[in-house]
């Protein structure tokens, strides 16, 4: 049996009408904490996925609802200080976006989670306007985006898909994690990360024996072809965040390991001082070999991991989905939360001392 985190976490990201699919819980307040400063959509609003590519832009994208009941994409942009509502984003729900400047996204449209029978689509931003681009060939997750002109993205959960600007291609040899392993193996590529066009790094595991002994995997994007990083640790990597082409971050669940550049891995594993959630497993934003920021919140210095906390929020079904970081003192983390039966988006954002939860734009 083959395990397709991508379906899991493609419905994790699309925020339901009804109330939002888990993902990290954000501390609910209590009925005497301050009141978030988001604004309430006719029946549901939610952000799933964000994308800083640097501290005065980020791109986040999910789902509300009009006032006649209709379902719309929804994309905001944040400029370092505030946020906007950008006009007409394409669909019923963006479901993941990635972006390497103001002037380029690539955003998934529809076709999954409550929205499952919406067709899917890829769509770029220049800025100013959307417009639908060509679709992969296989359902595809976690889009990466290195250039206005290459972009990665898991398919089938299995194997990986580059887009050169125009048309897709499929790197089944390279990269089909599943034809790897034991011949029934439980596989899985769970995310791919891009920091230009000549390198990315995709992590997942697959089976090595009939007795489901696990073996950790990696693939290395030099430009050219898919490689093999060697000799992974672990035996389920499951995150990953990457700075430039010589320092990744990459999550185990309570396990994480560095990589170089090269061939070393060096032991990350958080120790008792990161608090009572140490998993690295969640989404990881790295900027630098001294800073990553990990969505439970963690954040790393380089040699060892602190938690965090996130402000409280007054309601219920609390909980963010996304992060991004644009320096070690500017990062994102957004989702939404329900009060008075009524979904909410939500943004907090990481000044390099202290979460704080922003104020949201109207959105209908």
């Amino acid at each position: 049996m083959r395990i397709a985190r991508y379906a899991a976490g493609l419905i994790t990201a699309v925020v339901g009408l009804s109330g939002f699919a888990p993902a990290v819980a954000h501390a609910a307040g209590s009925a005497g904490a301050p009141d978030v400063p988001a604004v309430k959509i006719t029946r549901g609003a939610g952000l799933s996925k964000v994308s800083c590519p640097n501290v005065k832009f980020c791109l986040a994208v999910g789902s509300h609802t009009g006032p006649a009941g209709g379902r719309h994409s929804l994309a905001e942009e944040w400029n370092g200080k505030s946020w906007r509502i950008l006009p007409n984003p394409p669909g019923t729900a963006m479901t993941d976006v990635s972006c390497t400047s103001a002037t380029f996204c690539l955003g998934i449209t529809g076709g999954v989670g409550l929205d499952s029978n919406a067709r899917t689509t890829f769509q770029v931003w220049n800025g100013h306007a959307w417009r639908s681009t060509a679709l992969p060939v296989g359902r595809t997750s976690e889009i990466s985006c290195g250039g206005p002109k290459f972009c990665a993205t898991v398919r089938d959960g299995d194997e990986i898909e580059t887009w050169n600007g125009k048309n897709w291609r499929t790197w089944t040899s390279q990269t089909d994690i599943c034809d790897m392993g034991y011949p029934t193996a439980n596989c899985a590529l769970y995310e791919v990360v891009c920091t230009s066009a000549t390198f990315c790094m995709t992590v997942g595991y697959t089976d090595i024996n009939e007795d489901t002994a696990q073996e950790s995997m990696a693939f290395i994007w030099s430009g050219k072809s898919w490689d093999s990083p060697g000799a992974e640790p672990g035996d389920l990597f499951t995150s990953v965040g990457c700075a430039g082409s010589d320092f990744c971050m990459v999550g185990d669940f309570h396990q994480a390991w560095t990589w170089d550049g090269g061939f070393t891995w060096q032991d990350a594993t958080p120790g008792t001082g990161c608090g009572t959630n140490c998993q690295v497993s969640d989404p990881t934003s790295c900027t630098s070999s001294d800073f990553c920021m990990v969505l439970n919140p963690m954040v790393w210095n380089g040699s060892t991991w602190t938690a965090t906390t996130y402000p409280a929020v007054t309601g219920t079904k609390v909980h963010l989905s996304s992060l991004s970081c644009g320096s070690s003192k500017s990062c994102l983390a957004v989702g939404g939360y329900t009060r008075n039966s009524r979904t909410w988006t939500l943004a907090d954002f990481w000044n390099g001392t202290a979460w704080k939860t922003t104020k949201m734009p109207v959105t209908g």
